[in-house]
């Protein structure tokens, strides 16, 4: 398995063309399954190598995958205050998460970023555009965390940059549908609440709500997933406890909202947290 990130990355650079309303649907598809399958990140790498100069437009479409990125880890890197939090996590995530690819980054005398250790199953050959995607992307957010000035000591606000919850997300590539955004916002008010109950506040049955919404790809029940996870994400940043996150993040217990995790993003909450 290989982060959703670097794969849409290689294809944007390479010039890959989808509709906003396509780019929201498979935004929300990477917040709840984070992870492609490591034959199609090979794929892609490889494509991307016979594509002349893909590289100078590697470092922008790092950016706008990672500006649009709500999977848990990816929010979570966003989110690192300093350089050592950020590796900190890199290497927790490769180090626990069920990864076919094992990496570990250092820095050099110069701040570059380098591989100290990548592993592939089987024996397979590394591709040089996927080693290059990762370190991109690794150096797009220590860029971000220097462009604040949070890389210090001393205490001070967290680097997180972008956006972070699903309604901006929407408002920001989704066009011409309303019924999405009125969703988005019930949700975000309470993600508890059934979603009979949802389509009815909205002026809906749930089967005409369910078609509408079919009509941009996505379904109720899983932007409500992806609301809830969005929720619990963005509280693990505060002291409450995992038991609390998952009451009012709308699931049924902690258990509940830790296989959600597990399936998004291959992390506990607490791992992320730095718990585990």
């Amino acid at each position: 398995m290989a982060y959703h990130l670097l794969v849409r990355a290689l294809r944007d650079a390479v010039g890959a063309q989808r509709a906003p309303n396509q780019l929201f649907a498979e935004c929300i598809h990477a917040t709840l399954q984070g992870h492609v399958p490591l034959h199609t990140f090979r794929q892609v790498g490889a494509h991307a190598q016979t594509v002349r100069g893909h590289e100078s437009g590697l470092a922008a479409s790092v950016a706008d995958n990672f500006r649009f990125d709500l999977n848990p880890f990816g929010l979570r890197l966003k989110a690192a205050g300093t350089v050592a939090e950020l590796m900190a996590l890199h290497r927790r995530f490769n180090q626990q998460a069920s990864l076919q690819i094992r990496s570990s980054l250092t820095q050099d005398a110069t701040g570059r970023l380098q591989f100290d250790q990548r592993s592939l199953p089987g024996g397979l050959q590394d591709i040089e555009a996927c080693r290059q995607v990762h370190v991109v992307a690794m150096e797009h957010l220590v860029g971000q965390i220097h462009a604040v000035g949070a890389d210090h000591p001393s205490p001070g606000p967290r680097h997180n940059t972008g956006i972070h919850r699903v309604s901006e997300l929407a408002r920001c590539v989704v066009h011409g549908a309303a019924l999405i955004h009125e969703c988005l916002d019930a949700l975000e008010e309470d993600p508890s609440q059934k979603l009979s109950a949802l389509a009815f506040r909205l002026g809906f049955k749930t089967r005409t709500m369910q078609r509408h919404l079919a009509r941009f790809g996505v379904s109720a029940e899983g932007l409500k997933r992806a609301v809830m996870l969005n929720h619990a994400t963005r509280m693990l940043g505060s002291r409450r406890s995992l038991t609390e996150i998952a009451y009012t993040s709308g699931y049924a217990d902690q258990a509940h909202m830790c296989r959600a995790f597990v399936s998004s993003c291959g992390l506990t909450p607490g791992q992320l947290r730095g718990q585990g």
